[in-house]
């Protein structure tokens, strides 16, 4: 076997989910288990992967898996149950996909069912809402520091950009430096005591050090925000927020979120990001949805999960409705193997697919599908 890909995973590509079902050589174990980040539950969910494991070595027994190439294969989650140090640093979820020549371990940052599956290739309905962690960045601002983040709905990060400056002090000249404003004290009782003397004044002076500095992050920053064309959120003071909007030539920024980012942690300000930019990405899952109503009755729109697995294998699924995996984790084996079905095929033939809340989902309970003919 080859060796175990450990990861925290945020987000998927469709491509990327695709291959973890691709060429895989069966049996195929697929193992979720929900999980806790607090460490003083990490007892319980070691002993509930004991007893998955349990259930999935009598499951491979069935189908003919034996001795040692049995548990070679179940090694990767067998190691786990004497790893404490592994239970410390938990996530929401817990993936395990093994085969006879692949493994693959995923942390999730939400919650999964709790599913021990063998079958032909690995079920994966449960990582579908990888897909739809949309990926944004966050531009956070002060005359201090200015940082980019990439940021999705459970995950944020700093992306290094050369040349970006160290706050306004690093974009003053040198001539600046040295030549500082000069006040030039008047006669005793004259009603101009204490004014500058300089060009423009103070007022005048902080005013284009700012601009310089603003004109200098926009200039390097550019690059990056075109090259990516995300969509872009800005956190800073309201006027230092402005006055860059107002010199900057992006035009990507949707939204604002005020006040002083230095003091914020890198979550709480993913967190806030999230809420102004998910809006902005729901637009496409909106029409989806409106045009499945509009076509609701007709041979385009179809609610029925056998055929939904049938079409999705020929390739005429245009969009694809599924409920969360957690909501179906009680149905029988045949339902969940149709929907995972309708999820590797709508994707494998360049469809999208959306897990649709119980609110979107009203009037239609097992999800649907937009049909292409």
């Amino acid at each position: 076997m080859t060796a175990t890909v450990p990861t925290t995973v945020h987000h998927l590509r469709p491509d990327e989910l695709g291959t973890l079902t691709a060429g895989v050589s069966p049996p195929c174990l697929s193992l979720y288990l929900p999980t806790h980040r607090i460490t003083s539950e990490a007892a319980q969910d070691r002993t509930r992967l004991r007893t998955l494991v349990t259930k999935a070595r009598s499951a491979l027994e069935e189908v003919g898996l034996r001795g040692a190439e049995l548990d070679e294969m179940l090694r990767p989650a067998t190691e786990l149950l004497d790893d404490p140090l592994f239970w410390q640093r938990q996530e929401d979820g817990l993936a395990l996909l093994l085969s006879v020549d692949r493994s693959h371990r995923f942390q999730l940052p939400y919650r999964v069912p709790e599913l021990v599956i063998v079958g032909e290739r690995f079920h994966v309905h449960p990582l579908v809402e990888l897909l739809e962690d949309h990926r944004a960045l966050l531009i956070t601002l002060s005359q201090q520091r200015v940082r980019l983040f990439e940021f999705g709905r459970w995950s944020i990060r700093e992306v290094e950009v050369p040349g970006l400056p160290d706050g306004i002090e690093d974009t003053i000249p040198d001539r600046d430096r040295q030549t500082p404003l000069q006040v030039r004290h008047a006669a005793a009782g004259s009603s101009d005591a204490g004014f500058f003397h300089g060009h423009g004044g103070a007022k005048d002076a902080a005013e284009d050090r700012r601009r310089r500095y603003l004109l200098e992050v926009d200039r390097v920053l550019q690059p990056v925000l075109k090259r990516r064309n995300d969509p872009v959120v800005l956190a800073g003071v309201r006027n230092l927020a402005a006055e860059f909007r107002a010199v900057s030539t992006c035009r990507s920024v949707i939204g604002e979120l005020p006040g002083n980012p230095d003091t914020a942690h890198a979550d709480r300000l993913r967190s806030a990001a999230w809420e102004v930019v998910s809006p902005w990405f729901a637009k496409e899952r909106r029409e989806a949805l409106e045009r499945f109503e509009h076509l609701s009755g007709t041979r385009r729109a179809e609610t029925d999960p056998e055929v939904l697995a049938d079409a999705a294998m020929e390739g005429r699924i245009d969009v694809l409705f599924v409920r969360s995996a957690v909501e179906v984790r009680d149905a029988d084996p045949s339902t969940l193997s149709m929907i995972d079905d309708a999820v590797v095929h709508t994707l494998r033939h360049g469809g999208a697919v959306y897990v649709l809340s119980e609110v979107e989902r009203t009037g239609h309970p097992d999800g649907g599908a937009i049909l292409r003919y």
